[in-house]
C-alpha cells in the first residue's frame, strides 16, 4: 500500500506544471457539475412532491381546495421549470435519475393539465339561464362556507355571459310543472357530483351542490321550475365559491343538466 501510495506521489511530482494544473482544475470542474446536479436533483424533487402533494391534500379532502390547487400549481410551475434545466444537461450528455424523471414528469403533468382545461371563458364564475330574473338561493345560504358571502347574481355578469354563452336560455316544455319538477328532481338525484339539500316542490326549486373530483371545488346550483301559459318552464343557476373564472365549468353543468331534461322530456 505504502508503495503505490509513495508512487501516485512521484507521479505527481514529476507532472509537468500545466498537466498538473489541467488536472487540477478538471477535477474541480466535475466537482462543481456534480454539486449543481445534487442542487437539481434536490429542487426537482420538492416541486415533484409539492405538485403531487396538491393532488393528495384535494384527493383526501385534507385541507381547503384552493390550498390544494396552490400547492398543485406552485409544484407544477417549478417541476416545468426546472425540468429546462434537466433537457440542457441531458443534452449534454448527462443521464436523468429518479428524481430527474420525477421532475419532468410532474412538469409533463402540469402543462398537459393546464393545456385541456377550458380556459377560454371570462373571469366569471356565476351562470344563469334567466339573466333578468336569475333563480335565487335560499338554503345556500344557510350553509356555514357560505355566511357572510354574497350570493346574489351580480349583473355586470349578464354582458359577458351573452357573449360567451348565448346558448344559456330558459328551457320550455308541454309538460305540467309538477311533471316537469319530478323529472328535474330526479336528474338532480342522478348525477354523480351532485349532492342535493333541498327538493322543494310548492315553489318549485331544487338546490344542490357539486363538487370537483380532484380538487374539491365546490359550487352552488338551484334549479327553477315554473308553469306557463304552455306547459312549464325551467331555468338553472350555477356559481362557484372560489376563484374568479370557473374554466367553463358551471356552463358546461348547465348544458349537461338541459339535454338530459330533455332527453327524459322529450
Amino acid at each position: 500500500m505504502r508503495k503505490k501510495t509513495a508512487s501516485k506521489i512521484n507521479k505527481r511530482e514529476n507532472m509537468p506544471a500545466g498537466v498538473a494544473v489541467v488536472t487540477v482544475h478538471s477535477q474541480v470542474g466535475t466537482m462543481v457539475t456534480q454539486k449543481r446536479s445534487q442542487w437539481l436533483d434536490r429542487i426537482g424533487s420538492f416541486f415533484a412532491l409539492l405538485l403531487f402533494a396538491g393532488i393528495l391534500v384535494g384527493w383526501l379532502r385534507l385541507g381547503a381546495a384552493l390550498t390544494a390547487f396552490y400547492l398543485f400549481a406552485l409544484g407544477g410551475i417549478g417541476a416545468a421549470l426546472v425540468s429546462g434545466a434537466f433537457f440542457v444537461r441531458r443534452l449534454r450528455g448527462h443521464p436523468l435519475g429518479a428524481p430527474g424523471l420525477a421532475t419532468v414528469a410532474a412538469g409533463l403533468a402540469f402543462i398537459l393539465a393546464v393545456l385541456t382545461s377550458s380556459g377560454d371563458g371570462p373571469p366569471i364564475n356565476d351562470f344563469t339561464t334567466d339573466l333578468q330574473e336569475p333563480p335565487s338561493f335560499a338554503h345556500a345560504r344557510t350553509l356555514p362556507a357560505n355566511l357572510g358571502r354574497d350570493m346574489e347574481y351580480p349583473k355586470e355578469y349578464a354582458a359577458q355571459q351573452t357573449e360567451c354563452c348565448g346558448d344559456l336560455a330558459p328551457q320550455t316544455f308541454s309538460t305540467q310543472s309538477s311533471e316537469t319538477f319530478a323529472a328535474a328532481a330526479a336528474i338532480a338525484e342522478a348525477e354523480p357530483q351532485w349532492t342535493v339539500l333541498l327538493v322543494n316542490p310548492e315553489n318549485g326549486t331544487i338546490e344542490a351542490t357539486a363538487s370537483t373530483l380532484i380538487f374539491g371545488f365546490q359550487d352552488d346550483i338551484v334549479v327553477r321550475v315554473r308553469p306557463s301559459d304552455s306547459g312549464s318552464i325551467v331555468d338553472i343557476r350555477s356559481k362557484s365559491r372560489d376563484g374568479k373564472s370557473d374554466l367553463g365549468a358551471n356552463a358546461a353543468r348547465i348544458r349537461s343538466f338541459q339535454n338530459k331534461l330533455s332527453d327524459q322530456i322529450r
